[in-house]
């Protein structure tokens, strides 16, 4: 099985060793298939647990040097609660983090799912399963991924049957999941890296967006299907992939989108005769849920309100850490964002203490968190954002001349922490407030300050779209350490009165998202007692990094994503998601619906359908042909044109021939990293194919040249390679436009004087007669309609291929 960990050598990634000395330096794999055996030891048959497709884990420990493929390999799975190194089959390991190559075009392997695999005539749509293991077959206890949405996925393994599939370029990080294993029949192959759409200026005679047609088939007769122009496509990362191309039409692969409706009970969708007569190709249909929703679960803001009064001091130093103990700070970095990848979190304060008669209110020192920097991902922005909470947490001291009515200004504190933490107000919000003493509306009153009820700060909470509250309290002091039992009584009233606003709060805050179709949520799980002893502390701190633990869930967040793209209705998803996950709290799943679903409700509820034809477009019809890259790889492109633009500058023909063809060859070296080209017969598209550097099988006249056409004058006239010169630095500004600045690129074309004995590649050279200028797809909404788009896990641009050497 291709992809698998059979062949894989896991002594070379330990520096000649059978195994690694510490657990979290080992090898990086993922569960192929669902409920894996995991064993006790390297031979026996004992099985500790079954793993889950996709899981995560390290290989720390292989059995011999030589690597056999019926071999175990000892495994830790480091982001669970069991730590301890287990032994795995090889065959049930893929060691794949990048998707498998194509062995004639070198370019990653894609898939498209195929939603339709009948005649378009029939009026069936089906959504397309994705298992759990290589064999297809369903996994019991469990309800398989569906897909039914045109898009593009990457290849990460084979089987006889089935292709398994991934969304991400780079599968090195935890949270980037596999898709599932899809059977052959289902997908079409995607190997080249070049679609189509019209000119984004079509137009009709009455000015209305235009279209061009493309047809189920080549027969005479056959039906159009409208392709609609027009800028949307730059709203859009799809275009129409082209699969073939002959002389006369490029076959293609369209999806008439955003199809909704009742399904069968085999599972298939049906479509009347009249939808079916009016579906057409539009990019500026509904794509379903913003995934911006969704993916702000991952940003975290945590906002820590303190009791600054003196007993709270052990607790402070707690939270802030010590020089033989991590703080909160130092154990999130550790047991969250390093090891739950994805999640990005940002940690502020407030301490609040008694007010004064006639002076301060008790609200005093902070660290609030702003409006800046909201989706950052940056660690060094975050690692400054770290230093200067622990500095200023630093400074808090704790009171030593409270008086003895005991209760704080706790509702004051809270509403101020409501503002403190406003900023970015996409991020969840989570206020731990940790404290042992209520409050007293009539003493503020008495001190002339404004008095709060629960009811008024409630008000301020809930301004926070996504926010949860959890009260800590700390243990119970005992009667020795009050000079009275007055003293004493007083104190225990204020620690049970804590509890009656805490336990208010927090219910009136997880009613907002309670359902009344979900389990009530448990306020044991929002309010905390901390025990006592000299565990108290760890035990804050272990309350304070489960509750984060339990809600900073990228994993989660990118299973979402993944059944949303593939057209999975939300409700569906979570329902799912929660059979599979009982330690996430019920509030994140109903915060998340309706965050989500705010927009439209039948959204939520409904699959989302794409039927997929394959569709013929005649060459006249003049589409716009355009080249699938990634960032990099169109930055070497821009870079191999540069170093060819510079010959420009070498003075006499015989050098600039000399000087240009060393260039090239030279270029694919540094630039291209592939070796110098050995037959200087070859042409360099084909030279290029080798390496993975040539989208697709249409030709560009820079690439048609060979190496010694370029270098020979009696293969090429002066007045062509002049031409071609020319032509290099305008195709390397066009690239550069849309890398560095997201701009189409527009010229005029022109005639250019006669050049006698040119070869047919020069005839294809396009002359440029003026200036040439660029502009956005939009001028009026640059951050929408833009080439590059975020994809697969990295910038993807749709690059016009007029635009290629």
């Amino acid at each position: 099985m291709t992809g698998d960990c059979r062949d894989f050598s896991f002594i070379e990634k330990f520096g000649g060793q059978t195994k690694v000395e510490y657990l979290e330096d080992g090898h990086a794999v993922r569960i192929l298939r669902h409920n894996a055996p995991v064993y006790r030891n390297q031979s026996g048959q004992e099985v500790v647990f079954e793993a889950a497709f996709s899981d995560f884990a390290n290989v720390v420990e292989v059995e011999t040097l030589d690597e056999l493929p019926e071999e175990r390999v000892s495994v830790s799975f480091i982001f669970g609660n069991d730590q301890n190194a287990y032994w795995m089959d090889r065959t049930d390991l893929h060691c794949q983090r990048y998707p498998l190559i194509d062995e004639t075009t070198r370019l990653e392997r894609k898939a498209l799912i195929r939603t339709k695999t009948t005649e378009r005539q029939d009026g069936v749509v089906q959504a397309i399963t994705a298992f759990r293991t290589p064999e297809l077959k369903e996994t019991p206890g469990t309800s398989e991924r569906k897909l039914s949405r045109f898009r593009t996925y990457l290849i990460y393994g084979e089987a006889p049957n089935a292709f398994l599939l991934g969304e991400h370029f780079n599968l090195s990080n935890s949270e980037k999941k596999l898709v599932g294993w899809v059977d052959k029949k289902n997908v079409l192959n995607w190997n080249w890296a070049i679609g189509l759409r019209p000119n984004e200026n079509l137009k009709n005679g009455d000015g209305s967006v235009g279209s061009i047609c493309g047809y189920d088939s080549l027969q005479p007769g056959a039906e159009c299907i409208p392709i609609l122009g027009g800028n949307s496509w730059f709203k859009s990362n799809l275009r129409l992939p082209v699969l073939e191309v002959t002389d006369t039409h490029y076959k293609v692969a369209g999806a008439a989108s955003g199809i909704a409706g009742e399904v069968g009970e085999d599972g298939k969708l049906r479509i009347s005769r009249q939808a079916l007569s009016s579906l057409s190709i539009n990019p500026s249909e509904t794509e379903g849920i913003d995934e911006e929703k969704i993916r702000s679960f991952n940003q975290i803001d945590v906002f820590f309100l303190i009791d600054g009064t003196k007993s709270m001091g052990p607790f402070i130093d707690g939270i802030r850490g010590t020089a033989s103990r991590p703080g909160v700070i130092r154990t999130i970095v550790r047991e969250i964002e390093e090891r739950r990848s994805g999640s990005s979190i940002r940690v502020g304060f407030r301490v609040f203490r008694d007010s004064k008669k006639g002076g301060a209110a008790g609200i005093d020192e902070s660290y609030k968190l702003g409006n800046t920097e909201c989706d950052s991902d940056n660690k060094e922005v975050r690692r400054r954002e770290r230093e200067r909470f622990e500095r200023r947490l630093e400074s808090i001291q704790t009171t030593v001349d409270d008086k003895d009515d005991f209760d704080e200004n706790l509702l004051g504190g809270l509403k101020t922490a409501a503002r403190d933490i406003i900023g970015c107000p996409n991020r969840q919000k989570l206020i731990f407030v940790i404290s042992d003493a209520g409050y007293d509306p009539e003493v503020q009153a008495k001190r002339g300050h404004e008095p709060l009820y629960p009811d008024e700060v409630l008000s301020k909470l809930l301004g926070l779209d996504k926010v949860t509250l959890y009260f800590l309290r700390t243990p119970k002091r005992p009667r020795r350490e009050f000079k009275s039992d007055r003293s004493f009584e007083k104190y225990h009233e204020s620690w049970e009165e804590y509890r009656l606003y805490g336990e208010y709060l927090i219910s009136e805050v997880l009613a907002r998202d309670h359902d009344s179709n979900s389990p009530r949520p448990r306020m044991s799980d929002y309010f905390f007692d901390i025990g006592g002893g000299s565990s108290s502390i760890e035990n804050m701190l272990d309350k304070i990094i489960g509750s984060i633990k339990s809600v900073a869930r990228p994993e989660i967040v990118n299973d979402i994503l993944i059944d949303l793209r593939g057209g999975a209705a939300l409700e569906n998803i979570i329902k799912r998601l929660q059979r599979e996950n009982e330690d996430v709290p019920v509030l994140y799943w109903n915060m998340l619906r309706r965050t989500a679903c705010q927009d439209s409700e039948e959204t939520c509820r409904q699959r989302i359908y794409d039927g997929v034809f394959d569709m013929y477009v005649p060459k006249t019809e003049k589409p716009v042909l355009e080249a699938w890259m990634n960032y990099n790889r169109l930055d070497e492109w821009v870079e191999l044109l540069d170093h060819l633009e510079d010959v420009a500058d070498v003075s006499g023909r015989k050098k600039e021939r000399e000087a240009m063809s060393m260039a090239l060859r030279n270029s694919m070296a540094t630039v291209l990293k592939m070796p110098p080209p050995e037959m200087l017969d070859e042409t360099i598209d084909k030279y290029l194919q080798r390496g993975g550097f040539l989208p697709g099988p249409i030709k560009t006249p820079f690439l048609g040249y060979t190496f010694n056409q370029i270098s020979r004058p009696d293969q090429m006239p002066a007045c062509e390679l002049d031409r071609l010169r020319q032509w290099i630095t305008t195709s390397q500004r066009m690239l550069e436009n849309v890398l560095r600045s997201n701009e189409l690129s527009y010229y005029e074309p022109g005639k250019a004087r006669e050049c006698v004995g040119m070869t047919e590649n020069g005839k294809r050279i396009k002359y440029i007669a003026g200036k040439m200028t660029s502009r956005p797809p939009n001028e009026n909404d640059t951050r929408n309609y833009t080439l590059g788009k975020d994809h697969l896990g990295e910038t993807i641009y749709w690059v016009p291929h007029e635009y290629l050497p």
